[in-house]
């Protein structure tokens, strides 16, 4: 599905070859579906690219990415000059494709003792 996104060839391959490739293609498809646009889309998987080669390089563990790990990332981000609207809905999109992948475990309920 990524490569309806990307003409490069070698770009397409980096991504599939990354730890989530198979999620990316497999989350473009449900973005798609959706009815989010072709440059939308093509945004998502550019910043899913960017929080991917940043937990390769910190070497976080798939099973352990949660909203704490994507706020990091968005905070580097944000420092960087690189932080779009939409990026932190986008992660938390993401972050709900892999629970219903079954990659990343759901949040424990919280309660409230007021």
């Amino acid at each position: 599905m990524i490569e309806c996104y990307f003409k490069n060839q070698e770009v397409v391959n980096r991504l599939r070859e990354s730890v989530l490739g198979p999620q990316l293609d497999t989350f473009a498809s449900v973005v798609s579906d959706s009815g989010y646009s072709h440059a939308t889309i093509r945004t998502q998987i550019h910043l899913l690219a960017g929080l991917i080669r940043w937990i390769q390089k910190n070497e976080i563990i798939i099973s352990d990415i949660d909203e704490d790990i994507t706020n990091l990332f968005l905070k580097e981000s944000a420092r960087k000059g690189a932080l779009r609207r939409g990026d932190k809905k986008t992660l938390r999109c993401f972050l709900d494709h892999l629970r219903v992948e079954g990659l990343i475990d759901y949040p424990a309920p919280t309660f409230n003792d007021s």
